[in-house]
């Protein structure tokens, strides 16, 4: 499969993933808490760490937690309230673009202080070139912690394939 087929074959994917929540370009910020929606109606709620991440010359990388617990419609900023850092993450921290908002998978719902689940605490990102663990900021992470994500300039289209492979579980 070429790169056309494959970015093709994606975006159909994630058409049939998410639910259109509408178009968000404001620049992100750090607490931000945002709600998604996995058809046909599995709603779930994100936070952004940081805008600070960065992979090599790639900087200003979104960094945000996926928290696992489901609710029957669209959560607000109370529901966020009621996490505890006891809340499992449905998928591991990811470093990730704008694209979820701008297409209209993520909606901003409010800012908080940042919740960091037990289970993302610690966490490394796992670079397949060097073999390496590194943290959103590049400082090697010398032992690898239980939750691993892929040190990479993620999208919404690598999202949905995190979660698509835990929710099929």
């Amino acid at each position: 499969m070429g790169l056309a087929e494959h970015a093709e074959s994606a975006m159909v994917k994630i058409d049939s993933i998410f639910v259109d929540l509408g178009k968000d370009r404001r620049k992100k910020r750090p607490g931000e808490v945002f709600t998604f929606c996995v058809k046909p109606s599995r709603w779930f709620l994100g936070q952004i760490t940081t805008t600070e991440g960065s992979v090599g010359v790639v900087k200003k990388i979104i960094v945000a937690n996926f928290f696992g617990r489901e609710f029957p419609s669209e959560p607000t900023l109370d529901d966020f309230h009621k996490l505890t850092t006891d809340t499992p993450s449905l998928i591991p921290p990811q470093l990730m673009n704008a694209t979820g908002w701008r297409d209209g998978q993520f909606r901003t719902i409010g800012v908080a202080d940042i919740l960091q689940p037990r289970d993302v605490t610690p966490h490394a990102f796992y670079d397949p070139f060097a073999k390496l663990y590194m943290d959103e900021f590049e400082n090697l992470v010398p032992e690898p912690p239980a939750l691993k994500g892929f040190r990479g300039l993620g999208n919404v289209y690598v999202i949905s394939d995190e979660i698509e492979k835990v929710l099929r579980r």
